[in-house]
């Protein structure tokens, strides 16, 4: 599990823009939860609560940044314009 970025999500329609330096841009489809209702401490049985939807999500990496710079996922995962809906949810 992952997070994006709010600056990573765009539109189902958007362009994706390649980051400066890119070298080994990726994707793959994952499915994506939309948090609707935030909170701390939840109950497991109250989780699906505070799930708004879900999508199909285009995921698109930078694995140089992800991988070979050493650190987190959120490098190669976190760029603007990373996380793109095939439709609303």
């Amino acid at each position: 599990m992952f997070s994006k970025w709010t600056s990573a999500v765009v539109g189902p329609n958007d362009d994706v823009e390649i980051p400066r330096g890119s070298q080994k841009t990726d994707w793959e489809v994952e499915l994506g939860v939309v948090i609707g209702q935030g909170g701390r401490y939840i109950a497991e049985q109250d989780a699906l609560n505070h799930v708004a939807g879900y999508c199909v999500i285009n995921d698109v990496s930078e694995r140089e940044f992800q991988i070979e710079r050493g650190g987190t996922w959120d490098k190669g995962k976190g760029c603007d314009t990373f996380g793109r809906p095939a439709r609303g949810w």
